[in-house]
Protein backbone atom coordinates (compact mmCIF):
# COMPACT_ATOMS: atom_id res chain seq x y z
CA UNK A 1 0.00 0.00 0.00
CA UNK A 2 1.15 2.92 -0.78
CA UNK A 3 1.39 6.12 1.93
CA UNK A 4 2.05 8.97 -0.61
CA UNK A 5 0.66 9.07 -4.40
CA UNK A 6 2.07 10.92 -6.60
CA UNK A 7 1.82 14.54 -7.86
CA UNK A 8 3.37 16.28 -10.15
CA UNK A 9 7.29 15.63 -11.09
CA UNK A 10 8.99 17.70 -8.60
CA UNK A 11 6.63 15.91 -5.84
CA UNK A 12 7.65 15.26 -2.08
CA UNK A 13 6.95 13.00 -0.13
CA UNK A 14 6.52 14.77 3.34
CA UNK A 15 6.70 12.91 6.75
CA UNK A 16 6.22 13.97 10.21
CA UNK A 17 7.22 12.01 13.35
CA UNK A 18 4.39 12.78 15.82
CA UNK A 19 0.74 12.02 16.24
CA UNK A 20 -1.52 14.79 13.99
CA UNK A 21 -4.48 16.30 15.75
CA UNK A 22 -5.55 19.57 16.21
CA UNK A 23 -4.13 20.58 19.68
CA UNK A 24 -0.76 19.00 19.45
CA UNK A 25 -0.75 20.96 15.91
CA UNK A 26 -1.63 24.02 17.78
CA UNK A 27 0.99 23.69 20.44
CA UNK A 28 3.81 23.02 18.19
CA UNK A 29 2.94 26.16 15.92
CA UNK A 30 3.12 27.86 19.22
CA UNK A 31 6.08 26.83 20.04
CA UNK A 32 7.95 27.22 16.63
CA UNK A 33 6.60 31.01 16.08
CA UNK A 34 8.25 31.66 20.06
CA UNK A 35 11.42 30.23 19.10
CA UNK A 36 11.92 31.78 16.10
CA UNK A 37 10.88 35.43 17.49
CA UNK A 38 13.65 34.56 20.24
CA UNK A 39 16.16 34.00 17.16
CA UNK A 40 15.04 37.14 15.91
CA UNK A 41 14.01 35.42 12.38
CA UNK A 42 10.23 36.57 11.22
CA UNK A 43 8.06 35.39 14.22
CA UNK A 44 5.78 32.66 11.20
CA UNK A 45 3.89 29.55 13.15
CA UNK A 46 4.73 26.64 11.63
CA UNK A 47 4.80 22.85 12.10
CA UNK A 48 8.59 20.50 11.55
CA UNK A 49 8.17 18.07 8.96
CA UNK A 50 10.66 16.22 7.02
CA UNK A 51 10.75 16.29 2.90
CA UNK A 52 11.99 13.77 0.64
CA UNK A 53 11.36 14.16 -3.81
CA UNK A 54 10.01 11.56 -5.71
CA UNK A 55 8.29 11.58 -9.04
CA UNK A 56 8.17 9.69 -11.93
CA UNK A 57 11.64 9.09 -11.80
CA UNK A 58 11.61 7.00 -8.33
CA UNK A 59 8.60 4.51 -7.18
CA UNK A 60 6.11 4.69 -4.60
CA UNK A 61 8.28 2.11 -2.81
CA UNK A 62 11.19 3.88 -2.65
CA UNK A 63 8.84 7.07 -1.11
CA UNK A 64 7.60 4.44 1.23
CA UNK A 65 11.22 3.47 2.52
CA UNK A 66 12.40 6.28 2.39
CA UNK A 67 10.06 7.90 4.63
CA UNK A 68 9.78 4.77 6.90
CA UNK A 69 13.77 5.17 7.15
CA UNK A 70 13.42 8.59 8.83
CA UNK A 71 10.38 7.41 10.73
CA UNK A 72 12.76 4.91 12.52
CA UNK A 73 15.44 7.32 13.01
CA UNK A 74 13.70 9.38 15.63
CA UNK A 75 13.05 6.64 18.43
CA UNK A 76 10.89 9.04 20.52
CA UNK A 77 8.03 9.06 18.04
CA UNK A 78 5.72 6.60 18.23
CA UNK A 79 3.90 8.05 15.22
CA UNK A 80 4.73 8.65 11.53
CA UNK A 81 2.62 10.21 9.46
CA UNK A 82 2.44 10.95 5.59
CA UNK A 83 1.01 12.89 2.86
CA UNK A 84 2.92 14.76 -0.45
CA UNK A 85 3.72 18.28 -1.10
CA UNK A 86 1.08 18.71 -4.04
CA UNK A 87 -1.82 17.69 -1.42
CA UNK A 88 -0.54 19.87 1.31
CA UNK A 89 -0.93 22.83 -1.25
CA UNK A 90 -4.16 21.57 -3.26
CA UNK A 91 -5.56 22.11 0.97
CA UNK A 92 -4.04 25.49 1.18
CA UNK A 93 -0.87 25.03 2.79
CA UNK A 94 2.45 26.68 2.21
CA UNK A 95 5.56 24.28 2.55
CA UNK A 96 9.01 25.47 3.01
CA UNK A 97 12.48 24.59 3.41
CA UNK A 98 13.41 24.86 6.82
CA UNK A 99 17.09 23.41 7.27
CA UNK A 100 19.13 22.21 9.30
CA UNK A 101 18.70 19.44 9.80
CA UNK A 102 18.58 18.37 6.27
CA UNK A 103 15.48 17.52 4.32
CA UNK A 104 13.39 20.03 7.23
CA UNK A 105 10.33 21.55 6.20
CA UNK A 106 7.86 23.89 7.85
CA UNK A 107 4.13 23.06 7.15
CA UNK A 108 3.07 27.31 7.71
CA UNK A 109 0.08 28.19 9.71
CA UNK A 110 -1.47 30.95 8.89
CA UNK A 111 -3.85 31.45 11.93
CA UNK A 112 -2.77 29.32 15.39
CA UNK A 113 -6.11 30.40 16.40
CA UNK A 114 -8.13 28.89 13.35
CA UNK A 115 -9.46 25.42 14.67
CA UNK A 116 -10.80 24.59 11.02
CA UNK A 117 -7.24 25.74 9.54
CA UNK A 118 -5.69 23.06 11.76
CA UNK A 119 -8.46 20.17 11.73
CA UNK A 120 -8.04 20.91 7.59
CA UNK A 121 -4.07 20.27 8.21
CA UNK A 122 -5.17 17.34 10.59
CA UNK A 123 -6.81 15.66 7.97
CA UNK A 124 -4.33 15.98 5.31
CA UNK A 125 -1.65 14.10 7.00
CA UNK A 126 -4.31 11.78 9.31
CA UNK A 127 -5.03 10.00 5.97
CA UNK A 128 -1.93 8.40 5.96
CA UNK A 129 -1.18 7.97 9.29
CA UNK A 130 0.75 4.57 11.01
CA UNK A 131 1.93 3.77 14.39
CA UNK A 132 5.35 2.77 14.18
CA UNK A 133 6.18 -0.87 14.97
Amino acid sequence: MAFVEAGHADDEAIVRLWRWDADRLRIDAIADQRDRADDGADAIASISAFAMPFGPDRSREVAEEMALAAALAERSANWVTFTSRSRLEAAGFEVFHDEPPPCHVGVRIADVEDDEELLRLESVFNERERRKP
